[in-house]
């Protein structure tokens, strides 16, 4: 995020890097690579943070995570909710976005069965 400051052209580049490694993770369904997983989604968080990455861009990868609601998506969802959900519920652009998710999440949290941890996780 400092680099971004004053190398614009870094961070479209490191965006698309991580983006892709998202998907290439998401489309594995390696159960192994969770720590992997939760490690990329947290830093597009913080990038979009530090206003680098855009907001767009998360929203995807919640869309991702939403469609197969179950194990490490789950997870996933929430470790990027920790990162930047209160940043994007406090941005006028991504509110309504933000509370679509959310609302999704807790009517799927209601017709799945998921474990109690994973609830947890949801409601935290």
């Amino acid at each position: 995020a400092t680099i971004h400051k004053h190398f614009k052209e870094f961070g479209p580049y490191l965006i698309e890097l991580f983006e892709k490694e998202f998907k290439e993770l998401y489309e594995s369904k390696d159960l192994i690579k969770i720590e992997t997983k939760i490690r990329n989604i947290r830093f597009l968080g913080e990038l979009t943070k530090f206003e680098v990455c855009d907001p767009n861009i998360i929203f995807e990868c919640a869309r991702m995570c939403l469609n197969d609601f179950t194990g490490h998506n789950v997870d996933i969802i929430c470790h990027l909710l920790e990162t930047c959900g209160v940043y994007l519920s406090k941005t006028k652009a991504t509110t309504f976005k933000l509370n679509n998710v959310l609302d999704f999440m807790w009517r799927m949290k209601g017709t799945k069965n998921l474990s109690s941890q994973t609830e947890q996780s949801i409601e935290t």
